[in-house]
């Protein structure tokens, strides 16, 4: 049994690297901790965080939240934290807290135990994705951050425990699909010390072998039954359109020739430009062969991921440079605990990539995460906080039934106020869009109308429209596109008869990401 159990996580902590000077890590941490409840606390919740919450408070029970979620494109780990943090608290807050204390937590590790310079421990902590991206912005990706530095501390040390690395691979495979692209490699790095001894292989399959690569299948398995979406609905019938389908050879080839293509966010440079430092900073694992290719394998699978099936944004970017980071950490350690010193040629690669490839990327990424940051103390990224404040101002308000165009707008709302909301394409009530392909595809401001009437003749309450572009008579006949394949549009006479019987609401200036305005039919 010691074979299967071996050394816990507390275990892997006291082994890790020399700690680092305690002082500076927690003056650093604790100014890295303040930014981020301070833009937290200042950020406005967008309809995908919000969503994520609704859908994990919809389930029945916390064992039924992986059905709750089936076909959303995430896997269940996120979910089942948000419902059991609203268990132990029942407020919305819980949404920003576990953002920030999952990212936190990892960012501890990182700044304690991580094998590399103070300056360069300064540049990881305070660029954009572990400062605003993963933790202000209260996403899955956090939790892929923290887990994957736990699994530096676990998996160089040959003495680690196999069931806490396996359990920290299913865990991985279950945060995200980009991640779960990433645990097969990190499975073979494990496999590759654990089969290479005294030089060669010693090939085997013990206990060891059984229980992680188990652990491993039945993340990745229970990740895509739960992501793998219905056999139709508005958004795989949209993304089938893929320019990349078109040609699997082209893109493959375009993948490992260059995959700066699909890194353009994450670097801020030209495609060209961003395949050359990202090989960069990838080839300084030369010196540990395993990594390099474990490397390899995550950046061509991801960018693979982008081409065919969904466009990575820059947080789907990073999770990937967060992952070279984490190889780049565990070749370190490893390197110092067996002290092979390695050949001088291969020492070329790896300190342009660890002195200069990959700190130019922190660098830009230092910037990234400054205009992001105080982006939201400049502006509302979202008008979803200044609607919730009119909605709750008033008793009269609070009792109001919402409707939105696009439904997927009644998310955002969802973390500010309960109010009961109706979905206008799928014709139900309901919080969350489904997205389905019997969903209404075009809808016209007569038939919003229409239907707030209804509503508010059935229930006698008042009834507020929460419209994606306002409702302006010059506008009248302009069809105006969707995500997805859907459309809105009205005309003239639907304008004035929808703007005589509303008043807009006041929600301040526009909001450069997620804008609406807010009619109510009293």
């Amino acid at each position: 049994m010691r074979q299967l159990f071996g050394q816990g996580l507390g275990t892997a902590l006291a082994r890790a690297e020399t700690p680092a000077p305690r002082i500076p890590t927690i003056l650093v941490f604790g100014v890295w901790l303040g930014l981020a409840v301070l833009g937290a606390a200042t950020h406005e919740i967008g309809k995908d965080e919000g969503r994520a919450l609704l859908l994990a408070l919809s389930a029945d029970s916390l064992w039924a939240v992986p059905a709750a979620i089936q076909g959303e494109g995430h896997p269940a780990l996120w979910y089942v934290l948000l419902r059991a943090a609203h268990m132990v608290w029942n407020d919305t807050v819980v949404l920003q807290i576990l953002g920030v204390g999952l990212t936190a937590t990892g960012i501890y590790i990182f700044l304690s135990r991580a094998p590399l310079p103070l300056w360069w421990k300064l540049l990881f902590a305070f660029s954009g994705l572990p400062l605003y991206e993963y933790s202000v912005v209260p996403r899955n990706y956090g939790i892929s951050l923290l887990i994957l530095f736990l699994i530096c501390l676990v998996l160089p040390d040959r003495k680690s425990s196999p069931l806490l690395l396996g359990g920290l691979l299913f865990a991985l495979a279950q945060t995200n699909v980009h991640s779960a692209l990433l645990v097969p490699f990190l499975g073979a790095v494990w496999l590759w010390d654990h089969w290479w001894r005294d030089g060669r292989p010693h090939i085997r399959i013990d206990a060891p072998v059984i229980l992680i690569v188990g652990l491993m299948a039945i993340g990745l398995l229970a990740a895509v039954l739960t992501v793998y979406p219905p056999r139709h609905t508005g958004v795989t019938d949209a993304m089938a359109q893929s320019y990349f389908r078109e040609s699997y050879i082209k893109t493959l080839a375009i993948v490992i020739l260059e995959p700066g293509h699909f890194y353009r966010i994450l670097t801020g440079m030209p495609a060209l430009t961003a395949t050359i430092v990202v090989y960069v900073a990838t080839f300084g694992l030369l010196r540990w062969p395993i990594l390099l290719l474990a490397a390899l394998g995550g950046l061509w699978s991801s960018a693979l991921f982008f081409a065919l099936v969904y466009n990575g944004g820059y947080r789907h970017q990073g999770l990937w440079f967060i992952y070279l980071i984490a190889l780049y950490w565990i070749g370190i350690v490893r390197n110092r605990r067996e002290e092979h010193a390695p050949l001088p040629w291969l020492m070329l690669p790896y300190r342009i990539a660890l002195y200069g490839a990959l700190p130019l990327l922190l660098l830009i990424n230092c910037v990234t995460g400054y205009e992001n940051f105080t982006r939201d103390f400049r502006v509302e990224v979202s008008k979803s906080r200044a609607l919730g404040a009119v909605i709750d101002a008033s008793p009269t308000l609070r009792n109001a039934i919402i409707v939105a165009e696009p439904d997927e707008l009644n998310e955002a709302l969802g973390y500010y106020i309960d109010n009961t909301a109706f979905l206008l394409r799928e014709q139900k009530y309901g919080r969350v869009a489904t997205w389905s392909a019997k969903e209404q595809g075009e809808l016209t401001l007569g038939q919003i109308f229409a239907r707030m009437k209804m509503l508010r003749q059935e229930t006698g309450r008042p009834v507020i429209a929460v419209l994606f572009v306002p409702v302006v008579a010059a506008q009248a006949g302009t069809v105006f596109p969707l995500w997805w394949g859907r459309q809105f549009t009205y005309s003239a006479e639907d304008a004035r008869a929808f703007l005589a019987a509303t008043r807009e609401l006041p929600l301040g200036t526009p909001s450069p990401l997620e804008d609406f305005h807010a009619y109510l039919l009293e």
